[in-house]
């Protein structure tokens, strides 16, 4: 346990005597070093990284200890001595990402000292150096799906207006056609003989119009007896 011991030198050496020496013995903590701000899971060339750790002891802040944040690349390790606050935080701040960059690593470490021990983590990041078309893919397939909804959308109100019109334009010329009518003869369906007749406009002979509708008719059946 800590605290000051004493112990004994023996030398087997004749003439010599024994000494007595003070030991003080310190007790050596664990330490944790945690994601505060961690490494996002890609990054592109170009991009500017930053991430924050936590460094704690039984729980308790370790502040005023450096913490080493190395980035392994392709290109080397690249390592930034920080400095841990009074809340035990320490932060890496805009690394840039240069475009020659493929692979990428970070490792936080804390070494330690004589009475709290090192403590290390790291995170592999993924470099994506495709173009934007390979991350953004997706957005181009919704707009062509919108484009392709949109265009059939309005080719079918397009459709439905073309027929209101032509419905609006047959409605039009049977009220035309209305107005158009002379006279108004009934005839009887099986004599043939105008049982009524209005006249609208000019005058018409009713008994000579129901005739001749019946002669067509019974030229008509003759016809179709012929045929059958």
């Amino acid at each position: 346990p800590a605290g000051l011991w004493d112990f004994i030198l023996s030398v087997e050496k004749p003439n010599y005597i024994n000494h007595t020496q003070s030991l003080e013995l310190y007790a050596k903590y664990n330490t944790s070093l945690s994601w505060i701000l961690p490494p996002p899971d890609s990054i592109r060339p170009g991009d500017e990284l930053t991430v924050s750790v936590n460094l704690t002891s039984l729980g308790a802040p370790v502040a005023g200890q450096n913490v080493t944040f190395i980035i392994n690349t392709n290109i080397g390790p690249d390592p930034y001595n920080v400095t841990t606050l009074a809340n035990g935080s320490a932060m890496l701040v805009g690394y840039f990402i240069t475009s020659e960059t493929t692979t990428l690593s970070i490792q936080v470490s804390f070494y330690g000292n004589v009475t709290i021990f090192p403590s290390t983590i790291s995170q592999s990041v993924q470099v994506k150096t495709g173009g934007w078309l390979e991350e953004y893919w997706w957005v181009l397939v919704i707009v062509a799906l919108v484009a392709v909804v949109g265009t059939a959308a309005v080719r079918a109100r397009r459709k439905q207006k073309i027929a209101k019109e032509i419905a609006k334009k047959e409605i039009i010329t049977s009220f035309q056609d209305v107005t158009k009518i002379l006279h108004l003869v009934v005839i009887h369906k099986g004599t043939g003989t105008d049982i009524f007749d209005y006249k609208i406009q000019e005058r018409l002979d009713p008994t000579l119009l129901a005739g001749f509708i019946q002669a067509v008719k019974d030229f008509g059946g003759e016809l179709d007896q012929e045929e059958r």
